[in-house]
């Protein structure tokens, strides 16, 4: 597995999980109307042919209360399994915890768990629930809706993930650069598991609902490898933080600080919490 295969999938989980009305699934018109959907788009799409609930897709909640992951066992998974794939040991090195830190401290359930692999965990189980994602900084950015009263409940398993194909990244990503071939099979195969997963979660399946975990807490241990962990604790990032903290300031181990050029004076600093 190799971590730069997942980036191009991060941008489509992020439309996937944001105002359902505008999914890419859902075609729309100009003037805001409905566009149908062919019989094969729609079957694609778990049949969801307009924008409304119909169909499996969405709105689905599970037939009963498969309840949150086992922290320990599900960070075990964690820890091994990504650490292995990527040759280090950082999601399962034990953080230096202080009582300074708040973030820290925020969530009972972490009491005494101070891995990165623990914060991957606990966060599966709670981004299964249902909630209002706060897209409207960034809704613009993606073609979407910026007011939150549009958005609906949405978590990990609201919906099933569309196909990867030309045809729908062009639809998602517009004139972005496209991922290759080898890129669009993996992820297909991650949206494929995903998709018999979530099937398996939602009707109250205990090891589906292990398996659709440790599907996303494997993604999530890459995705934390690519964005933050491989440079968060290197000298540039430390030069960062001590350069715009206190003198007092001592940077968190996997916080990464850096300066994007990119960006406005205003918000040019970034800090890249572990992911």
């Amino acid at each position: 597995m190799k971590k730069t295969k997942y980036t191009p999938l991060v941008l489509m989980l992020l439309l996937s999980l944001s105002c359902v009305p505008e999914d890419p699934c859902s075609a729309k018109n100009a003037d805001g109307s409905s566009t149908e959907l062919s019989s094969e788009e729609a079957a694609k799409c778990g049949g969801n042919t307009g924008g409304d609930d119909g169909g499996d897709d969405p709105g689905r909640v599970p037939t009963s209360n498969p309840g949150d992951p086992d922290l320990v066992e599900l960070s075990s998974y964690i820890s091994t399994t990504v650490d292995d794939i990527q040759g280090r040991s950082d999601l399962g090195r034990t953080r230096d915890v202080t009582p300074k830190f708040a973030v820290d401290t925020c969530h009972e359930k972490l009491d005494g768990l101070n891995q990165f692999s623990d914060s991957i965990a606990f966060a599966i189980g709670e981004l299964s629930k249902g909630q209002k994602v706060q897209l409207q900084g960034l809704g613009s950015i993606f073609g979407y809706g910026t007011n939150p009263a549009d958005y609906k409940d949405v978590s990990l398993i609201s919906h099933k993930l569309c196909d990867v194909t030309e045809a729908s990244l062009a639809h998602t990503m517009g004139s972005r650069a496209k991922p290759d071939a080898e890129t669009r099979a993996l992820s297909q195969r991650f949206a494929d598991d995903h998709n018999k997963y979530r099937d398996q979660f939602l009707d109250g399946d205990t090891n589906g609902v292990k398996s659709f975990q440790k599907l996303w807490g494997k993604f999530f241990g890459c995705l934390a490898y690519t964005e933050s962990l491989t440079t968060a604790d290197i000298s540039a990032s430390r030069n960062v933080a001590s350069q715009y903290a206190s003198s007092s300031y001592t940077k968190p181990d996997g916080v990464k600080f850096y300066i994007d050029p990119r960006q406005s004076e205003a918000s040019k600093l970034n800090i890249g919490m572990f992911q």
